[in-house]
């Protein structure tokens, strides 16, 4: 079922211009069936219209705006300093889970062991340290 699917779905993405030219076409030749077989209700719907347009008042139709631009403000530009800044950062002590079959070393486990933290065989210490970061 799943690979029906699959296939299915591979077919549709192949021809998706040939599918959305054929609904195009049913969609069309649906509506020219429609209006031909109802034509003369369309011709009166349009007729309808056009005298209703003819019949409007022109005021209604036709206006005029205006609009007073000296109120009008210029936008601000923000301009912002591009000189770079070092930022520090400090590091505290943490413990790093190391990759598969990798081992924390002996001194590691020493300075662990001494602190009373029980690291598990694939984890280590890292001691903490400074991280010096450019921004802008």
């Amino acid at each position: 079922m799943k690979q029906r699917m699959k296939d299915f779905r591979q077919w549709v993405k192949e021809h998706k211009g040939l599918l959305a030219v054929a609904g195009i076409s049913v969609t069309v030749l649906v509506a020219l069936v429609l209006c031909a077989r109802n034509k003369d209700e369309v011709d009166h719907i349009l007729s309808l219209l056009k005298k209703a347009v003819k019949d409007a008042p022109a005021k209604d139709v036709v206006g005029s705006v205006s609009i007073d631009l000296s109120d009008v403000t210029q936008p601000m530009l923000e301009v912002y300093d591009s000189e770079t800044h070092t930022v520090t950062q400090q590091i505290p002590l943490f413990i790093r889970r190391l990759p598969n079959n990798w081992h924390h070393s002996a001194a590691k486990a020493e300075e662990a062991e001494r602190l009373g933290i029980q690291l598990a065989i694939n984890e280590t210490l890292v001691d903490p340290h400074q991280r010096i970061r450019t921004v802008a």
